[in-house]
């Protein structure tokens, strides 16, 4: 299973060239495997999602397939990705999930951000 964003989605690119479909032909080409009829990677990228977002795309989606691996992309603009998306949610007052609230509270301590919308 792959978790990323546009680039992981292959935004720009056919089908058949993203790169988890590449992979996943090059997998089944060159190394089968007597104990699975073939291999899939199944993509569960979606562009401008920050890592929270894939996170629980996961655990409410993703586990529910099964997946023998996980592949949670991460890139150079997730940071900005982060941010916004905190920053949005802490001003909208919305509550992020038990599992995730004392990491948010870090990072936003850190960052500096005090959770009141300021207009």
């Amino acid at each position: 299973m792959l978790l990323g964003s546009s680039h992981d989605q292959g935004s720009g690119v056919k089908v058949d060239e993203t790169y988890e479909n590449v992979v996943e032909d090059r997998l089944n080409r060159e190394f089968p495997n007597s104990q699975y009829s073939r291999y899939e990677i199944l993509n569960m990228s979606v562009g401008m999602s920050g890592l929270f977002q894939r996170l629980l795309r996961l655990e409410e989606q993703g586990f529910q397939f099964k997946p023998d691996a996980v592949i949670l992309s991460v890139g150079a603009s997730d940071k900005q990705f982060l941010f916004r998306h905190l920053s949005r949610t802490l001003s909208l007052g919305i509550e992020p999930p038990a599992d995730y609230r004392q990491i948010l509270e870090q990072v936003t301590r850190s960052a500096g951000i005090t959770g009141k919308c300021q207009r």
